[in-house]
């Protein structure tokens, strides 16, 4: 990966870590909101053919890290 793939997917990040909160909260939402960003990714390559896979990979880094952290911060307290 060079330094534009890990840009990529620190600015992907964030939407998977608010994926997560949301699932937490409100799991619908959460969800929908995951959905909804590959679907927009999945269009977005198909329409510009731009490697799209890596800002998915970034969503859900986000997501599973996010949801780790808050897994063990719920079994800690």
């Amino acid at each position: 990966m060079n330094s534009n793939d890990w840009m990529r997917l620190a600015l992907h990040f964030p939407i998977g870590m608010v994926g997560a909160v949301l699932t937490l909260w409100h799991p619908p939402s959460g969800i929908m909101l995951m959905v909804y960003f590959i679907c927009y990714e999945v269009l977005n390559d198909w329409r510009k053919k731009d490697s799209s896979y890596k800002d998915v990979i970034g969503g859900a880094l986000g997501f599973g890290l996010t949801s780790l952290i808050l897994f063990v911060i719920n079994l800690l307290a």
